[in-house]
């Protein structure tokens, strides 16, 4: 029973996957800090542009759009 709910909930889009949980100092990302980043214009389409290249960037775990005085809070682990 436990399994064909779980399935269930699966298949409706309540459970929507599943996450490895990695230890970074195993694999060498030994500083983790949070960057907040404040753009200089939202004019043009940077925060579209910024997102893209932060996309492109493995050392960014996570980004979110913030409000208040920053843009952005970026996750961010290095070596």
């Amino acid at each position: 029973p436990c399994g064909r709910r779980f399935d269930a909930l699966q298949e409706t889009g309540v459970v929507k996957g599943f996450a490895a949980v990695i230890d970074r100092r195993s694999i060498g990302l030994m500083v983790e800090v949070f960057v907040q980043v404040r753009l200089t214009s939202h004019s043009d389409e940077s925060p579209e542009r910024f997102i893209t290249e932060i996309q492109r960037m493995d050392e960014v775990s996570s980004c979110w759009t913030m409000t208040g005085e920053h843009d952005f809070l970026l996750h961010v682990m290095v070596p």
